[in-house]
C-alpha cells in the first residue's frame, strides 16, 4: 500500500524547474561579486574578504558544474594540485579538431575529486577560476587553519572545531535569495541538475554522449534518465503524434505469421498486388475502367472506397452500434476457387496463385465475388488451405 501511494505521488508530482533566466541571474551575481571581492582582497588583505571570496568561489564552481553540495565543499587541496590540462600528446590524438576547439580546450582544466558513493567525478575549471583558486591557496597560511584540515575551502579553526569548511547548501540558499531571481526556491542543487539534464534533451545526444553526460554528473545513465531528465510536454506531443501516425498504415489491422518462407512469400505477393491496384475487383469488374476516361469517374472511385455499394443486394456491413458485420462466403464462390486452384487449396503445391489469376477469376464470375478484393480472396485461400 505504501509503495502504491509513493508511485501515485511521484506520478502526479510537479517538478519545479528553475524559471527561465534565473540560473543566469545567479551566475552573473556570483561572478560579479567574486570579481569585486577578489580585487578588494588583492589590494588590501582582510580576513573577512578572504572568507567572502572563498564562499563566493565555492558556490560559483558548484553552479557552473551543476554539482551536489558535498561534491564541491569537500574538495581536497591535493585535488587542486593535480589539475589536468590538455597535454601535447592529447592534442596530437585530437588532431582532427579545429584550431578554435583546440584553443578552447587549453582555456579549461579538469579537477578530479571524490563524489557520491566514492565515485570519481570531474569538475570543469575555467582560467578565471584557476586564478582565484591559486590566489586563495597562496593566502591560505594567513588563516588560522588546522594542519589536519586538508580541504581546499578550509575555514579557520575554532576552540571547539578544528576541521571546518563552508556549507554549500546554505550558501546556495542565501545567494539564490540575493541574486534577484523570480523564484529562488527552485535554485537548488537538485533542480539545477535536473534543469541541465532536461535542456540537454534538445541536443538529441546519442548513446555515448548520454553516457558521458551521466558520468560527468556523477551517476549511472539509468539514474540520469529516470530521475533527472524530465520529459518536455512541448516535445513529447509532436513526437508521439509522429510515432502513432507512422503506425496507422493500410495494413495496420492485418497480422500475418512470418514463421516460414511460404507465409513470407504470401505477404510479399499480397502487398505487391495491393501496390499494383489489384483490388480492382472491388466494384464487380468496374476496376477495368479508368475514372479519367469516364464522366462518372468520381462515382467509380467512391464505389471503390465503399465495396458494399458496388452491386445490388449488398448492404452496409456496419450495424447500428457501429460494429463490423462479416459477410459469409457462399458455396458458389468456394466451389469456383476449388475448381480453379485445386493443387494449392489441397496443399499439393506451395505456390500461391498470382493476383492476376485471381483477378481473371473475379472478372469471369463477377456475380460470385461481389465486394471481394483480390487481397481478401488470397487471404481466405491461404487460411482455408487443406480444409476442403
Amino acid at each position: 500500500m505504501a509503495g502504491e501511494s509513493k508511485t501515485h505521488n511521484n506520478r502526479h508530482k510537479h517538478y519545479g524547474l528553475p524559471e527561465e533566466g534565473d540560473p543566469e541571474l545567479l551566475y552573473d551575481y556570483l561572478s560579479k561579486n567574486l570579481r569585486t571581492s577578489y580585487l578588494r582582497l588583492k589590494n588590501n588583505y582582510e580576513e573577512s574578504e578572504h572568507i567572502k571570496v572563498l564562499k563566493h568561489l565555492l558556490t560559483y564552481i558548484q553552479i557552473y558544474n551543476r554539482r551536489r553540495p558535498g561534491d564541491v565543499e569537500r574538495i581536497y587541496l591535493e585535488d587542486f594540485h593535480n589539475l589536468q590540462t590538455v597535454t601535447e600528446v592529447e592534442q596530437v590524438e585530437f588532431s582532427g579538431l579545429s584550431e578554435n576547439l583546440k584553443d578552447l580546450a587549453k582555456e579549461y582544466s579538469t579537477l578530479k575529486t571524490r563524489g557520491k558513493l566514492n565515485r570519481d567525478i570531474k569538475l570543469l575549471i575555467t582560467i578565471d577560476t584557476k586564478i582565484y583558486l591559486t590566489f586563495l591557496v597562496e593566502l591560505r597560511p594567513r588563516l588560522n587553519i588546522s594542519p589536519q584540515n586538508l580541504y581546499l575551502f578550509a575555514l579557520p579553526k575554532t576552540p571547539l572545531i578544528n576541521i571546518r569548511y563552508p556549507s554549500a547548501y546554505v550558501l546556495l540558499y542565501r545567494y539564490a535569495r540575493l541574486c534577484g531571481a523570480k523564484n529562488p526556491k527552485t535554485l537548488r542543487a537538485t533542480t539545477l541538475r535536473k534543469d541541465l539534464a532536461t535542456k540537454c534533451i534538445k541536443l538529441n545526444l546519442d548513446d555515448n554522449e548520454l553516457k558521458d553526460l551521466a558520468g560527468f554528473m556523477g551517476h549511472h545513465v539509468n539514474v540520469y534518465v529516470s530521475h533527472y531528465r524530465k520529459q518536455l510536454t512541448g516535445r513529447d506531443i509532436p513526437l508521439f503524434v509522429k510515432f502513432l501516425t507512422a503506425a496507422t498504415g493500410k495494413f495496420e489491422n492485418q497480422s500475418y505469421s512470418k514463421n516460414n518462407d511460404e507465409n513470407q512469400s504470401f505477404i510479399e505477393d499480397s502487398m505487391n498486388d495491393f501496390a499494383e491496384g489489384a483490388g480492382g475487383a472491388e466494384g464487380a469488374g468496374a476496376d477495368d475502367q479508368n475514372p479519367n476516361d469516364n464522366e462518372n469517374g468520381d462515382e467509380i472511385v467512391a464505389a471503390k472506397k465503399r465495396p458494399w455499394n458496388a452491386g445490388p443486394g449488398i448492404t452496409d456491413p456496419h450495424n447500428n452500434d457501429g460494429r463490423s458485420k462479416k459477410r459469409r462466403w457462399n458455396d458458389r464462390s468456394i466451389n469456383l476457387i476449388l475448381q480453379k486452384f485445386p493443387a494449392y487449396m489441397q496443399k499439393r503445391s506451395n505456390k500461391a496463385p498470382s493476383g492476376q489469376q485471381i483477378k481473371d477469376l473475379v472478372n469471369e464470375y463477377p456475380e460470385a465475388f461481389v465486394g471481394r478484393t483480390v487481397v481478401a480472396i488470397k487471404t481466405w485461400m491461404h487460411c482455408q488451405r487443406g480444409k476442403y
